[in-house]
């Protein structure tokens, strides 16, 4: 399926049959501690890309994805749902390229106004080559902060329990 049929995606039931599906030592491995980039654009086509570190796998075709209210990533994705998101791993690189759909105006454990978007993925354009070995973004806190780890861990947690789009929205969609 190509990007340029998103007026059909818009409001996508859960798991369309023919997306595509990443590996289930993928999924495994994009909540953090990872760094990822979401490329967005404006409704004029103005590109962006935003560092995401607050996401997870909710199946082998959908992510969920926090994005700050204050970001450009945010208003473009409520105005503009196509998007792009990079992901290196230690053995897979691609760009998944799909929709994201609001889900949750306001996470309640984020320490700030986040929303929490669900991102269908329907394309993977697989970047690996062969034999070699990834260095992946990553990230750690320092000792006097662990406590954010906690917090973060609370948040995917509540990625994961985003509700899914019901029939009734997807048909008046």
């Amino acid at each position: 399926m190509k990007l340029d049929e998103r007026s059909e995606m818009e409001g996508s039931p859960p798991e369309r049959e023919d997306a595509p599906g990443l590996p289930a030592e993928v999924l495994g491995e994009l909540c953090g501690p990872r760094l990822f980039v979401l490329a967005t654009a404006s409704p004029e086509g103005v590109p962006t890309t935003t560092l995401v570190s607050w996401m997870c796998a909710v199946g082998p075709s959908r992510l969920a994805i926090a994005l700050d209210h204050r970001g450009l990533a945010y208003r473009n994705a409520i105005e503009n749902p196509v998007a792009a998101l990079e992901v290196t791993l230690p053995t897979f690189s691609a760009t998944l390229r799909g929709t994201l759909s609001l889900a949750r105006e306001q996470l309640a454990s984020a320490p700030f106004c986040c929303a929490g978007f669900h991102f269908d993925v329907v394309e993977i354009r697989d970047h690996g080559v062969p034999a070699s070995l990834l260095r992946p973004a990553t990230y750690e806190y320092v000792e006097a902060k662990r406590e954010y780890a906690v917090r973060e861990a609370e948040i995917v947690a509540e990625l994961r329990s985003l509700p899914e789009p019901s029939l009734a929205a997807v048909r008046s969609g």
